[in-house]
């Protein structure tokens, strides 16, 4: 009955918990003053009681720590504090293993960012660090998922002090994306240059051969960054064991999407645990601007296609995409006109 007492007080309260060792009371309902201290509650006035007030913290410490650590996250988590990201101060440096809402806010903003570090809920576990390190190489940071000063900084929290970014990029422009797709209008290349850019560094596309055998080959494949969804319904993979789909519906489920249209229950799984994000269970998601150019990264690297580009094989480029020939003239008009292009 304890037990039951004591979680119906955490959920009865307005407390607000800025992590498991400290305490910052705000005011309780009758239910949780009374199952908390065995006191009646003082005609709704806040933490009168002088013991309440000299004993009220460990006595809700002491709380959290019968109901465990996932029953204080439940509760605590809407409410935390985390005004320490939104000022001047320097948030803490943060690792494997570390917990508290500095780590829930570091989780929401990797999953802005299109990096899936799994459960926000304060917990830096081994899925968390994979992410940070994954957005540490994106943005061309120490990859060692440590969380620290460059790093909360690239996430866009401000820490004071802190050493100026050098900007790593693959060197492309929105003008120079819309010299090689002239139909890409100026709004779509500012949407998507931001992830395109940080998928190419990441894949280590930074070379002009490598630039446009990849930009070439996405051009043809999404219609000039336009099309991110298959047109066609996705009936005619149905069934096709080759590609994954061996459940009912799994055609239309996992049809061509991203920029580089991946396809199939079989790529989906793969690309999504190799990027961190449940693309299987989310495959919505591989056609959303922030993943879709990771997706098509990760594809592009998965299959070897740097070291054909670095040779200028860009016959066999198409054939590892599509499976075939499909388009091939079209593709080779655009990759012509990005390699003159990057070349100068």
């Amino acid at each position: 009955m304890a037990r039951k007492g004591l979680r119906s007080a955490a959920l009865g309260s307005s407390v607000m918990l800025d992590a498991p060792t400290s305490t910052r009371v705000t005011s309780f309902s009758p239910l949780s003053w009374s199952a908390t201290r065995g006191y009646p509650h003082p005609s709704g006035e806040q933490a009168a009681c002088p013991r309440f007030a000299n004993r009220g913290a460990s006595r809700i410490r002491r709380a959290v720590s019968i109901l465990g650590w996932r029953l204080y996250m439940e509760v605590a988590m809407p409410s935390l504090d985390i005004s320490s990201l939104q000022s001047s101060t320097t948030p803490r440096e943060l690792r494997l293993e570390s917990r508290g809402p500095e780590v829930a806010e570091l989780q929401r903003r990797l999953l802005e960012a299109g990096f899936d570090p799994g459960a926000t809920d304060g917990v830096f576990g081994v899925r968390t660090e994979t992410a940070v390190k994954a957005f540490q190489k994106s943005r061309g940071l120490i990859v060692d998922g440590v969380v620290g000063p460059q790093t909360w900084s690239a996430l866009g929290v401000h820490v004071e002090g802190a050493p100026p970014e050098i900007p790593v990029g693959s060197g492309l422009t929105s003008k120079v994306l819309r010299e090689i797709m002239p139909r890409l209008s100026a709004a779509r290349a500012d949407e998507c240059l931001p992830y395109l850019d940080a998928a190419m560094v990441e894949a280590d596309i930074t070379t002009p051969q490598r630039q446009a055998a990849f930009l070439a080959q996405l051009a043809f494949e999404s219609g000039e960054l336009r099309y991110f969804e298959e047109l066609s319904s996705g009936e005619q993979y149905e069934g096709r064991e080759d590609l994954g789909n061996t459940e009912p519906g799994d055609g239309r489920r996992f049809k061509g999407r991203g920029p580089i249209q991946l396809t199939g229950r079989a790529n989906y799984r793969a690309a999504g645990q190799a990027l961190g994000i449940d693309l299987e269970a989310n495959p919505l998601r591989a056609g959303d601007v922030d993943v879709g150019f990771r997706v098509a990264a990760w594809f592009w690297t998965s299959r070897g296609l740097n070291a054909l580009a670095d040779v200028g094989d860009f016959r066999e480029i198409t054939r590892r995409i599509n499976g075939g020939f499909n388009g091939l003239d079209k593709r080779e008009a655009y990759h012509r006109r990005a390699l003159d292009i990057l070349s100068h």
